[in-house]
């Protein structure tokens, strides 16, 4: 007796197949991708770095068609070179490169193209350029560390500063972490060897509550790179009573 409520096996994959086939077949063809992907904007740390063997930046792009593959960066002294660093791959938006050997004679550029997965490169795209600035250096800083003082001294805090690449320097006192001289521009001058620099002072007047160990701190900056700071520790002894 002939069964018609079951297909055998072999005509199900049959008509499967056909279904599948006219399904692919009256489905919307896909557009290749031929348009390369959108310029890749990239980022530095800002106009100067305090690191001479180091450069860090990252980047963007994006392909309104395909997905972003990798990327080719490259790092040179003008935008689009490859002097300093020839291109390398990479697959991150972002890359840290150590080892190099920075001048302050030179801006440097990170330069980045990315790859879709068409494999069609954008056009470069470049940072706005980095250069290398070293930060100045606290050559002297008193009062002597682990020095003592009584309660009512006036204690002189002075710095002298020295910046290999003459920038101009400004100063900040602090007396256990709260500022007593905010940033300020100094013109005196100071000697340590044979170098000059630049010098200031602050004096804290003690008074009565004043005794026992206290921070005290100097910070220096160019305004180009971080600050550079130098703390001491003194004691202020209690001041003896007078006679009753």
């Amino acid at each position: 007796m002939l069964r018609t409520d079951r297909v055998k096996p072999a005509k199900a994959q049959v008509l499967l197949g056909l279904a599948l086939f006219f399904c692919l077949l009256y489905l919307p063809a896909r557009a290749a991708d031929t348009t390369p992907p959108v310029k890749p904007v990239v980022t530095d740390d800002g106009a100067y770095t305090s690191s001479s063997n180091s450069l860090h930046a990252r980047w963007s792009s994006s392909d309104p068609e395909s997905a972003i593959t990798g990327y080719l960066y490259s790092i040179g002294t003008s935008a689009g070179t490859t002097n300093v660093k020839g291109w390398t791959a990479i697959t991150a938006a972002e890359v840290t490169v150590t080892g190099l050997s920075l001048s302050t004679s030179y801006t440097y550029y990170f330069n980045v193209k990315a790859k879709n997965s068409a494999g069609l490169w954008s056009a470069v795209g470049s940072s706005n350029g980095i250069k290398y600035n070293r930060q100045p250096v606290i050559s002297i800083f008193k009062p002597v560390d682990r020095s003592s003082f009584t309660e009512g001294d006036a204690i002189s805090l002075y710095a002298c500063a020295t910046d290999a690449d003459g920038d101009a320097r400004q100063f900040q006192f602090s007396v256990d972490g709260v500022v007593k001289k905010p940033w300020s521009n100094s013109t005196s001058t100071c000697s340590y060897g044979s170098t000059y620099g630049t010098a200031t002072s602050y004096s804290w007047q003690t008074g009565s509550g004043n005794s026992g160990y206290h921070k005290l701190k100097v910070e220096v900056r160019d305004n180009k790179v971080p600050p550079v700071f130098k703390e001491i520790n003194i004691f202020i002894y209690r001041k003896p009573s007078g006679p009753p």
